[in-house]
């Protein structure tokens, strides 16, 4: 998996969360790459996420192709939609 990609999809997904961030008593530089969706998100909002992610990044998610265990965390969800998207490892 490139760095670079990784890095760049977890920066629009910190982006993409960030105005619910301190509903949850968080800010940007506290999360880190095992925080979990969970705790900022509800599935609606996760849903939201994923669809404004392929939108910004130029991805698809597919839904059907994606391990939720590993997509609840912040950096997990960047991994996933690498691994979905072959053309971006």
């Amino acid at each position: 998996m490139s760095d670079d990609r990784y890095k760049h999809l977890y920066t629009i997904i910190l982006d993409v969360i960030e105005p619910k961030l301190s509903e949850a008593g968080l800010d940007r530089a506290a999360v880190k790459g095992d925080t979990d969706l969970t705790d900022i998100l509800d599935s609606f909002g996760i849903l939201e996420t994923i669809i404004e992610i392929e939108e910004r990044a130029g991805v698809s998610a597919d839904l059907a192709k994606m391990d939720f265990v590993t997509a609840m965390t912040v950096g997990g969800l960047a991994k996933e939609i690498i691994r979905i998207n072959p053309i971006m490892s």
